[in-house]
């Protein structure tokens, strides 16, 4: 069954002020749903953990906004966090992911406290995806990143 249109308004509720990241995130997610995530899995540059959370079919009530804790953003091209550290959402969960990542990694501490909130990671590390990762090799199946451009 097509449920790119509720992959789509899942995304829509999350991004109501940029659709066109929506649209993006859904065609994401539709090529996504052909690959096999096994366990166990990682996931570099989770960031706020927004997109595997709907990915993974995660459903949050509408008072659940990825921009509402931006403060200023001054510096973001200059690698400052712009996340307000102090505000974190309480998002109400609808539907809980039917996948959760055993790691989460990033670097920004603000955006960890809000993946936090979606449970969908076993434990997440702040951690510099410059620097080498501090895990045994070979030990995840599936390495997943929607940052590496």
């Amino acid at each position: 069954m097509d449920n790119t249109n509720e992959i789509l308004q899942n995304f829509l509720n999350i991004h109501w002020i940029r659709p066109e990241v929506a649209m993006w995130r859904t065609l994401d997610s539709i090529q996504l749903k052909k690959i096999q995530f096994k366990k166990p899995m990682i996931d570099l540059g989770c960031g706020d953990g927004t997109f595997s959370f709907t990915n993974f079919e995660g459903k949050t009530g509408l008072n659940f906004d990825v921009y509402g804790t931006i403060k200023n953003t001054k510096g973001f091209f200059q690698g400052k966090d712009i996340q307000n550290q102090k505000s974190i959402l309480k998002p109400t969960i609808i539907k809980k992911a039917n996948n959760v990542f055993d790691v989460g990694v990033d670097w920004k501490k603000s955006l960890l406290d809000k993946a936090n909130e979606l449970q969908t990671y076993q434990s997440l590390q702040k951690h510099d995806l410059n620097k080498p990762l501090l895990f045994p090799d070979e030990k995840f199946q599936t390495i997943f990143s929607n940052i590496f451009y």
